[in-house]
């Protein structure tokens, strides 16, 4: 398939023409906000940025119902959901120490700011 048959298809499923879509994430899992959808299948691999694209294109800001996400996997590919679920902890704790850290960096004492800062009068 063309690229340019390829982007008309999914217009037509962002714009609701088309109601359901079968394609890869690698096509499709960065920077589409499909908050219309609340149902996806996902077959896992031990991309856990591809995982968490594919996943939150659907739970975005506007999104009004809850997100519903199937996993399709084998037996043989537990390793894979437990690899990913150790990659979650980990992203999940490195967000919270950079917000920490940047919370700690940059708190700002506004009377100082004030007393250093000669705003023009027009403001």
């Amino acid at each position: 398939m063309d690229v340019d048959e390829k982007e008309e298809i999914l217009l037509a499923f962002s714009n609701g023409e088309i109601k359901k879509l079968i394609t890869k994430t690698s096509i499709t899992a960065f920077g589409l906000n499909w908050q219309h959808c609340n149902h996806t299948t996902y077959f896992p691999t031990y991309s856990y940025e591809q995982y968490y694209q594919a996943i939150r294109r659907f739970w975005r800001f506007g999104q009004k119902r809850k997100v519903n996400v199937d996993l399709i996997l084998s037996d043989g590919q537990t390793r894979i959901m437990q690899s990913l679920m150790v990659k979650k902890n980990k992203a999940i704790s490195m967000f919270e120490n950079l917000a920490k850290q940047t919370n700690s960096d940059f708190k700002i004492d506004y009377k100082e700011f004030n007393k250093k800062i000669k705003l023009p009068n027009f403001i």
